[in-house]
Order: C-alpha cells, then structure tokens, then sequence
C-alpha cells in the first residue's frame, strides 16, 4: 500500500500500520487461543473489542480517506497530462497547418511566376512571329518590286535594242554583199519586232 500512495502520505501510513499491528497483537492471541491470553472476563474482552472496533473502523476511514486523497491526486495529475496532451495535439496541428499554408503559399506563389514566365514568353513568340510574317511579306512585296522593275528595264532594254536594231536595218549600208545578208536579217528581226 506504501509503494501505491503518494510520497507524501508515507507517514500516515507509517501510523496506520502501527495502529493495525497493535490491534493485531492484542487480538490475534485471543483468536488464536483463549487458553494462551490472559484471562479476562466478556464484558473486558467486549470493551476491548469495541475499543479496537472503533479503532479498526478510525483506520478504516483513515484508509478511506487516504484512497481518496490518492484517487483525485491521480485523477488530477491523469487531466493534468490529457490537457497537456491536447495542447501538444493542437500545437503540431497548428505547426502542421502552418506548415501546410506556407508550403501552399510558395507553391502558389512559384505557379503564378511560372505562369508569368510562360505568358511573357507566349507573348515574345508571338511577337516574333508576327515580325516575322511582317518581315516575309515585306520581303515578299520588296522581290515582287525588284521583278516588276527588272521587268520593265528589261523590257525597255529590249525595246531599245530592237529600235536601234530595225533603224540600224532601215538605214542600210555602204557593203551591197552585206546588204544581202542583212537583207534576210532585217526580215528576221522585223519578224521578231511584231
């Protein structure tokens, strides 16, 4: 009973013993042989009795009360450790939670940078596509340009050749031998000119 209660009832139960072995040591020669006690007459023995009876029953409560000193000591220190107990549980949920929204944050916070990163990027390609459409048809126009104009110097190079050809033919020559075969040339050119 001694190792059960508390450090600082050990001395109540120190007292409680004494008082239960003095009560043992007047009654148990008495159980265990009348012969062997001294002897006394009942109405003695009934006054001890009840003497120790009264007795018995102060140690009982005493019992009692120490019991119930030990119950709520107990009980005590038991809500004592629950609520520590809770308060730790809801102090790691709250870390945890915090934990939690932090981790959410930066992840959000990394998505929308990303996000950002990638629509600046979508943007500066479709910019440069758009330039390079822009650029393609400029360059389109500019060669449609640069062969509308070869054309036309080409064309008037032509003219002019041909001009001086059938005016160069229309003049004739001093040479009569050449006159034949530039005769046959004039036709040919003339042929070519319409």
């Amino acid at each position: 009973m001694k190792s059960l209660a508390a450090p600082e009832l050990s001395s109540d139960i120190d007292e409680l013993r004494d008082e239960i072995d003095s009560y043992w040591a007047y009654l148990a020669p008495a159980l265990e042989d009348p012969e062997l006690g001294t002897p006394q007459t009942f109405e003695t023995l009934q006054r001890e009795f009840v003497a120790r009876h009264d007795s018995a029953l102060a140690i009982t409560r005493r019992i009692e009360d120490i019991n119930r000193e030990s119950f709520d000591r107990r009980r005590k220190s038991l809500a004592e450790s629950q609520d520590e107990f809770i308060h730790y549980i809801w102090a790691t949920v709250a870390v945890t939670l915090g934990l939690g929204f932090v981790i959410a944050g930066a992840s959000g916070y990394g998505m929308y940078r990303l996000q950002l990163r990638a629509d600046r990027q979508r943007q500066r390609r479709e910019k440069a596509e758009s330039e390079l459409r822009r650029l393609s048809s400029q360059l389109l126009h500019t060669q449609e340009e640069e062969r509308r104009h070869l054309s036309r110097e080409l064309h008037d190079q032509v003219g002019q050749t041909l001009t001086a050809l059938g005016m160069e033919l229309g003049n004739g020559g001093p040479d009569r031998h050449t006159n034949l075969q530039s005769t046959s040339r004039k036709r040919g050119a003339w042929c070519t000119i319409r």
